[in-house]
């Protein structure tokens, strides 16, 4: 019987070796720097095209004169065309009330164009840019009536004592209410409406013929003309509040499709800018 007894302390002060070895072993293991990164590994496949989107465009087209007031009449059958990098997708016409809708427009970047051929005098086109992504976008569009006047002549002239450059702009003329003249600023000859580097618009008032406007030659050196160098206007008859105007993003350029159809231009030198 003490045989066995003794027998089992052994084993059991064995096992008890060789687990403590196996948790020294452990404790003293040694963790190297962390190797460098392998390969790349192939693109996996692409995944299936997202579902497209189909929906409605509608809205409500509004007119107004040359003098900023809405016209209430002539409504129906203004044309408006969708189109998709330069072709035509979807067309339409307006109800009397203005009202348009353009079913099965699928998600997408489209151009809108709108314009009034049936209306005398006619309204510009605009071009309206938008991202479609729900049931029915709502995309109401304004257009003015297309100014039917013009200046007849213009005088530009600068001042250095004041550091500013003048112009004057007659137009031929009186009218019972306010119109507008747009001007055109550029460092050549063939500054124009869609090519220039800046704008500024200015009133003929009520019952005048004449307007004046002077720009400091600060403004001008703000738009590359600097002193002392030529710059260059070009003068349109322009709808009040002209609401046909609109911005292409690809050139940070406002467009203008209801100026006058007739234009004039002047030059002068830049004057000094005073500090």
């Amino acid at each position: 019987m003490k045989k066995i007894k003794i027998f089992r302390i052994k084993l059991i002060c064995l096992s008890n070796i060789v687990i403590f070895a196996v948790l020294l072993l452990n404790s003293c293991t040694k963790i190297g720097p962390i190797g460098p990164a392998g390969p790349t590994g192939p693109t996996g496949p692409q995944g299936p095209k997202g579902s497209t989107y189909l929906g409605s465009v509608a809205g409500y087209i509004t007119l107004y004169d040359q003098y900023g007031y809405p016209v209430l009449s002539g409504l129906s059958g203004i044309n408006i065309v969708v189109d998709s990098v330069g072709k035509p997708i979807a067309k339409t016409t307006t109800d009397g009330s203005g009202h348009y809708f353009i079913p099965k427009i699928y998600t997408g970047y489209y151009t809108m164009a709108v314009s009034n051929p049936l209306t005398s005098p006619s309204f510009g086109n605009q071009f309206g840019y938008f991202g479609f992504q729900a049931d029915t976008l709502q995309r109401n569009v304004s257009l003015s009536s297309q100014a039917n006047f013009s200046p007849t002549s213009v005088s530009a002239s600068y001042n250095n004592t004041l550091g500013v450059d003048s112009l004057y702009i007659t137009v031929a003329n009186k009218d019972l209410l306010t119109r507008s003249v747009i001007i055109f600023i550029g460092n050549t000859a063939n500054v124009s409406s869609s090519n220039y580097l800046g704008s500024k618009t200015v009133s003929i008032n009520a019952g005048s013929t004449v307007s004046k406007i002077s720009i400091p030659a600060i403004e001008l050196a703000e738009l590359g003309i600097p002193a002392g160098n030529t710059v260059y206007f070009a003068f349109y008859g322009e709808p009040v509040s002209d609401k046909s105007v609109y911005l292409n993003p690809n050139t940070g350029l406002n467009v203008y499709t209801a100026l006058s159809t007739t234009h004039l231009i002047d030059s002068t030198t830049v004057a000094t800018v005073i500090p």
